[in-house]
């Protein structure tokens, strides 16, 4: 249906509007992550028609043989092709096989998504508005980290309004699954803004979301900034490893 809409949306818009459009369906999507997965997952959506113009004038301008811009585009195409070839591998063992499927289409707007990105960071023609982007995921994350921290302390859920206990662990606004796997990569982005900018603050934020995650008790994202250190390191480190 989302996709539908956005269809229906874009058609009448011409490609100056388009943009404009995306980076405000944008902005709201990176906001919403942290507060709201419904509103970031349709917001997301929205953003595959653009996506899948973005890719045919690529393809257009470069030719099919040079489709993708990213090694990370390649591989994302490779995983989806990957995930596919797995359920088809194992049909009689998945009590629900078109399940299996149906999440590939997460995968596939992300594809196209990374095409209207791309577009978007070359024309918004302005570092404050590449900023605004940044900031935006950064600081919405920062919150729900620190709700996490608060309703973790209080033992109280004040988004639901009851009184709730955690356990040993914190859990963000959208949920202690969603958030132990989100909240590495902002936390990794932070880091290494912090870094490469020598900007303190940012680097603050970074350590404050990475022991967010390390306090969720969530293995997958654990397991995420354990694999991610080295290379945030090395890149950052890259003359000393070099000398």
């Amino acid at each position: 249906m989302a996709l539908i809409g956005a269809t229906i949306i874009y058609l009448p818009l011409k490609p100056p509007h388009m943009t404009k459009f995306s980076f405000y369906v944008t902005c709201i999507s990176l906001f919403s992550i942290a507060f709201s997965t419904p509103i970031a997952g349709q917001s997301w959506t929205l953003l595959i028609v653009p996506g899948i113009y973005f890719f045919t004038l690529h393809v257009k301008e470069s030719g099919i043989k040079h489709f993708y811009k990213r090694k990370s585009q390649l591989f994302l195409l490779l995983f989806i092709f990957s995930i596919i070839f797995s359920n088809l591998m194992n049909l009689d063992v998945h009590s629900d096989p078109i399940r299996g499927f149906k999440k590939i289409r997460y995968l596939i707007v992300c594809f196209f998504n990374l095409y209207t990105l791309d577009y978007l960071i070359k024309s918004i023609g302005s570092k404050k508005k590449a900023k605004l982007l940044a900031n935006l995921i950064i600081y919405g994350f920062t919150v729900s980290t620190i709700y996490a921290y608060v309703s973790f302390y209080f033992k109280y859920d004040f988004i639901k309004n009851l009184a709730e206990d955690p356990g040993n662990r914190v859990t963000g606004i959208t949920g202690i699954m969603n958030y132990g796997y989100e909240t590495p990569i902002v936390a990794f982005f932070c880091l290494a803004v912090g870094f490469y900018f020598r900007k303190k603050e940012k680097t603050g934020l970074g350590l404050l979301n990475t022991l967010g995650v390390v306090f969720s008790g969530v293995r997958g994202g654990i397991l995420s900034l354990i694999g991610g250190l080295p290379f945030l390191v090395y890149y950052h480190f890259k003359k000393y490893f070099k000398a």
